[in-house]
Order: structure tokens, then C-alpha cells, then sequence
């Protein structure tokens, strides 16, 4: 048994826009792209920084250990979000 909450949208759609609910617009192409661009940069200016930090400038500090756990936390939460 169905209720007239889930038969009718709960708003008009704005002038000059039709709703489709049984073939919705899809962006998802728009956030594979993206995620396929900012993950390799990620990845490129987090390298580029341990390099930096550890060989150059011989200098340790609290954020280094940091760093590459963020840096593996967003790889996650971004392939998460992809496979949702």
C-alpha cells in the first residue's frame, strides 16, 4: 500500500523544467572525471612534499606523520564515494 507521499513529488518542478523521475539526468561522468584528475594530483603533491621535507631540507616535524595518513584517507573516502 502506497501513500500520496510516495506517488507525487513533494513540490511543483520550477517554470519550464519537467520532471523525469523513470530516466533521471545523470552527472556521474562529471565526478569520474574529476576524480580522475584530482586523484593523481594528490598523490603528485603529496610525493612532491615528502620529497621536500625528508631529502631536502632534512627536517621532521609533527605534520609528516600527518600528512600520509590524510593522504590515504582521502584515496578512501574518494573510492568510497565513487562506488556508492
Amino acid at each position: 500500500m502506497s501513500s500520496l507521499i510516495e506517488e507525487s513529488p513533494l513540490a511543483l518542478p520550477p517554470p519550464g523544467i519537467k520532471a523525469n523521475f523513470q530516466n533521471p539526468e545523470s552527472r556521474a561522468s562529471w565526478i569520474y572525471i574529476a576524480a580522475a584528475v584530482c586523484l593523481p594530483l594528490i598523490i603528485l603533491f603529496a610525493s612532491l612534499r615528502f620529497y621536500a621535507k625528508l631529502y631536502l631540507t632534512k627536517a621532521r616535524t609533527w605534520d609528516d606523520g600527518r600528512c600520509p595518513s590524510r593522504v590515504v584517507y582521502e584515496q578512501m573516502l574518494m573510492t568510497m564515494q565513487l562506488h556508492a
